[in-house]
Parts: C-alpha cells; structure tokens; sequence
C-alpha cells in the first residue's frame, strides 16, 4: 500500500514550473498545488507551517521533489497511525454492527 501511496503523491500535480531554472526563478502556485492543498486541508495544522509551504512555493524555494516527499512523510504517518487504531478497536467491531 505504501507503494501505491508513493506513486500517486509523486505523480500529484503541482502549481511549479516545468523545469527547475524556472521554479527558482518564477516560483510557482499554491493555489492550484495538489500537496499545497493537502497540506492546508488535511496534514498541516500549524498555520505559520502552512504559510512558509505556500511560500516556498510562490518564491520557488522548495521543488516538487522535496515538497511531494515532505507530504508523502505526513501521509505514510497517517496511514500508519491510522492502521494501529483500526487493528486495536477491529474486536468491538460486532458492538456497532445493526442486526435484525
């Protein structure tokens, strides 16, 4: 699974450049920026961490590679945490389940 989740985030599209001489010197759009939105709505719940990602974007002092890894980093997390919750409480499962 965490293959799959590799792939898909670093294949997301970005608001930066094609090339990166460009994104350094143009910078690019968070606003149109997959990780950037994952990361306002989803994985960055510091808003001061926030606006320095939206910024590295815009300055074009991060590239795609290291801003999809960052993400993929807070992703991986999740799934991870997410997953050793769903296996501690699969046992109570039976306990919300309706039966006629």
């Amino acid at each position: 699974m965490s293959e799959a989740v590799k792939r898909k985030i670093m294949n997301a599209f970005t608001g930066q450049q094609p090339i990166e001489e460009l994104q350094k010197k143009y910078g690019g759009n968070p606003d149109i920026c997959a990780v950037c939105q994952y990361n306002r709505f989803l994985f960055e719940p510091d808003d001061n961490k926030l606006e320095e990602i939206f910024e590295a974007e815009r300055n074009g002092t991060i590239l795609a590679k290291e801003h999809k890894e960052d993400l993929l980093k807070k992703v991986l997390a999740f799934v991870e945490k997410h997953n050793k919750e769903k296996e501690r409480i699969k046992d109570k499962l039976e306990d919300f389940i309706v039966k006629d």
